[in-house]
């Protein structure tokens, strides 16, 4: 899928060929009271990834599709959304590369152990046990590591309140590292809720108001914009 990125950052993108279900969004009552903060534009999105190419690039060919959960809705388009949005939050909060490598894959891997599109808090859980046989960083040498990746993975399909169960069950030690690398696995999967309610006039599986991280309220309108160029590139391959 680098050909979605490629699109992305070409010079002929226009933000007016993609907004159509964004600006539908704007009329509903949750978008308007959370969308104070200055939505990042696709121009600026795109210098972003120009700026990180060469990683983006990287982390995308790296993903083990053989593992994921093959479908429409929690497929590799998914997966791709979700590190993208995780990769600019993990930027813009100055993450170190170890932090940064556990969140990504993270991203990569949180739905390995889904056996269907519908809610299901149980997926997370069977994500975790599966990821650490998918991943092979040196750094999951580290139990904490590995450990801190686990239960971010379990901990991204269940309520919020949860958090210190999982925290203790998996004995995290650096609780505060986890509570933000988790709150940016969350935040990354939710935005890409929209995609549940594209071209839907005014609802929105987002609800702005549930995400933990100011930076991820600015990334609303790209994540409408971004699953609106996967779906027309989706659309021009079965022609």
């Amino acid at each position: 899928m680098l050909d979605v990125i490629d699109k992305i950052v070409s010079d002929d993108i226009s933000e007016a060929d993609y907004n159509q279900d964004y600006i539908m969004k704007l009329n509903n009552i949750n978008y308007q009271k959370y969308l104070s903060k200055e939505q990042l534009s696709l121009k600026e999105f795109k210098t972003f990834l120009i700026n990180n190419h060469d990683e983006v690039y990287k982390e995308i060919n790296d993903i083990k599709s053989e593992f994921l959960y093959h479908s429409i809705t929690h497929g590799i388009n998914h997966n791709i959304r979700v590190l993208l949005f995780a990769f600019y939050l993990g930027k813009q909060l100055k993450l170190s590369d170890i932090d940064m490598r556990i969140i990504l894959d993270a991203c990569k891997y949180h739905d390995v152990g889904r056996t269907n599109d519908l809610y299901d808090e149980s997926h997370g859980l069977r994500s975790a046990q599966k990821v650490d046989k998918i991943v092979d960083s040196e750094i999951y040498k580290d139990l904490e590591n590995l450990n801190t990746l686990k239960a971010m993975i379990e901990y991204h399909s269940i309520p919020d309140s949860k958090i210190d169960k999982i925290i203790n069950k998996y004995k995290i030690s650096n609780t505060s590292r986890f509570k933000i690398l988790a709150s940016i696995l969350k935040d990354a999967d939710g935005l890409d809720r929209v995609r549940l309610s594209m071209n839907n006039r005014t609802f929105s599986d987002l609800n702005p108001k549930y995400l933990r991280i100011p930076y991820s309220l600015s990334l609303i309108k790209c994540s409408h914009l971004l699953n609106s160029m996967f779906i027309n590139l989706d659309k021009k391959k079965l022609r």
